[in-house]
């Protein structure tokens, strides 16, 4: 586990927000605006509760996680904030960063799932060393990365919608990317739960197997249909069929000698 590895400085400090350098270890790339406003007037009210982690970079600090709660109090005209710096190296920072977003569940899916590629490939780690050091399943590490595998259309909408998991997961029985593109935007629009989506999903692979049915039943009827022309004839009579055919229906009619 990583907490194994870290050294906490016992007390909490209080440090100039214009020193803490924000952007190394960013695992979120999006921030709702009206969320950090919130929390501003929340800090304006009871100050901020929970300290920061830093460490120490030069005579600056690299922020490790708490990156909300440094905006917000920023808006909220703060000049300090409480943090706890850590004596880490920049491979533990990033992972801590990770995990205690892991932990709070606030990463956005895309913005989680690159910060655990990205940390993969940098140490050259396996999934399952990853899911050790942040403490979580081989499973949910591979369900990450596979979100980045996803069609293009499908990751801007998860980045556009902040869609979670479970929605893409049950839009994914669609298979047919068109359709799960289609299917997700309505969903972000209408608000779907994961419920919802997957019922909508189940509903259009029924109507799509229904219709499977209905064209091989009418390929089976006009095969019929052929069939009995070429026994009439056969049998000295004559016989015809003439098929058209637009956009709404089929029709055929039928000539046979009395």
């Amino acid at each position: 586990m990583v907490a194994g590895n870290i050294n906490i400085k016992n007390k909490i400090e209080y440090v100039d927000i214009d020193k803490i350098l924000m952007e190394k270890f960013l695992t979120r790339h999006h921030y709702d605006d009206e969320k950090i406003n919130l929390l501003a007037e929340s800090i304006k009210n009871f100050g901020v509760l929970q300290p920061v982690k830093l460490r120490k970079f030069n005579k600056n600090y690299e922020l490790i996680s708490g990156k909300r709660r440094v905006l917000a109090a920023k808006k909220a005209g703060l000049l300090k904030v409480p943090a706890i710096v850590l004596d880490v190296r920049f491979d533990m920072a990033a992972a801590i960063a990770i995990a205690e977003n892991q932990q709070r569940e606030e990463l956005y899916l895309l913005d989680s799932a690159e910060s655990y590629m990205d940390f993969i490939r940098r140490r050259g780690l396996t999934y399952s060393e990853m899911a050790e050091l942040i403490g979580v399943t081989v499973n949910e590490v591979s369900e990450k990365v596979k979100i980045l595998q996803m069609p293009k259309k499908i990751r801007e909408l998860i980045s556009v919608y902040d869609l979670t998991k479970e929605q893409i997961d049950a839009a994914m029985i669609l298979e047919d990317e068109k359709e799960i593109t289609k299917l997700l935007t309505e969903a972000a629009k209408k608000g779907y739960s994961s419920e919802k989506i997957l019922q909508t999903a189940k509903k259009i692979l029924e109507e799509k197997r229904i219709r499977k049915q209905v064209v091989k039943d009418v390929k089976i009827f006009v095969n019929t249909i052929n069939q009995a022309v070429e026994m009439i004839t056969n049998s000295g009579k004559y016989a015809s069929s003439q098929r058209n055919e637009n956009e709404h229906f089929i029709e055929y009619i039928i000539k046979i000698e009395k």
